[in-house]
């Protein structure tokens, strides 16, 4: 078989690159909000202008397969990431080698500019064979994420009190974090990035829930921003991270805060997505936050240049 290559795309493909990435969107949402061809456009622009990279391979009849390759920080670095915000080819053309070339000209992208590539495809039982080329092509998975629906009626919490973080709670705040950091940071943490953000959340940006144990220290903490998804100008609740400290284990606080994202979510009315990236008890995380949360919905994936 012959494969297909890969080319920039041009200002020619933009409404055909629109109406596939919509396509997508229905058959397989990344993530359970409304598409807005909008939001699209910007990135195709920013693409035209030299600020990411779109690829396309294309026939006589048009666009049949489009992926998308941006430059990003995480927000508490400020280690450059290529971000892969979509790679998806039309059903006629999903069981040909589109895919695989797509996923390989993203590596290379990555090989190019030396960066740790990120990635996710949606878990479906269709998308099993997808999953497998994924793993194949970068590897395991390196976590999951969950999306939580509000419910009509505002849940109750049960057990320890978490409690939304004042100011005066930021340098124990800070502290916890750094744990996190050295114990699960993907990548370098970079706090005169990571400060701001949190200081900013704290005072009203989103939201920092605390479970105080009972010698007084912070034993878990939550942070929950509203955000918005590429494809999408519907805001969503987003978790940047969950954590209890090693010490307050053996405790159902990690229940708690997912109980408290939760609540926030049905507040707000907004949709919930939660997940675990996580390099240490994960088979233990997946099974918690699947008891509270059902089946995980999005795989990620994490490549390095060697």
């Amino acid at each position: 078989m012959i494969e297909s290559s890969v080319r920039l795309a041009a200002a020619a493909d933009v409404n055909e690159i629109i109406s596939l990435v919509g396509r997508s969107y229905k058959e397989e949402p990344p993530i359970p909000l409304k598409f807005d061809d909008n939001a699209v456009f910007s990135l195709l622009l920013r693409a035209l202008q030299g600020k990411a990279v779109t690829g396309v391979i294309a026939n006589g009849s048009g666009v049949e397969s489009s992926c998308y390759v941006n430059i990003a920080t995480p927000w508490y670095s400020s280690d450059p990431v290529i971000e892969s915000l979509w790679s998806y080819s039309l059903p006629e053309h999903q069981k040909s080698s589109n895919s695989k070339t797509m996923l390989v000209w993203e590596r290379r992208q990555a090989e190019r500019l030396n960066c740790p590539l990120q990635t996710s495809v949606p878990i479906t039982e269709a998308n099993k064979p997808r999953i497998a080329l994924y793993e194949r092509i970068f590897g395991p998975r390196s976590g999951v994420s969950f999306y939580y629906h509000p419910a009509e009626e505002i849940s109750d919490l049960e057990g320890p009190q978490v409690v939304p973080a004042d100011l005066k709670d930021l340098p124990e705040i800070l502290e916890v974090a750094r744990e996190l950091g050295r114990e699960n940071g993907a990548y370098t943490v970079s706090e005169d990035v990571a400060i701001p953000m949190i200081r900013d959340v704290i005072a009203g940006d989103g939201i920092v829930g605390i479970v105080r144990a009972e010698d007084g220290n912070i034993a878990g903490t939550i942070l929950l921003k509203i955000a918005y998804y590429w494809g999408s100008s519907q805001p969503f609740a987003d978790e940047y991270w969950l954590h209890v400290r090693e010490q307050y284990r053996k405790s159902n606080i990690a229940r708690q805060l997912i109980q408290f994202a939760k609540h926030q979510a049905d507040k707000l009315g907004l949709l919930l997505r939660i997940g675990i990236i996580s390099k240490i008890e994960l088979s233990r995380k997946l099974a918690l936050y699947t008891r509270h949360l059902g089946e995980p919905a999005v795989a990620h994936f994490s490549w390095r240049p060697a």
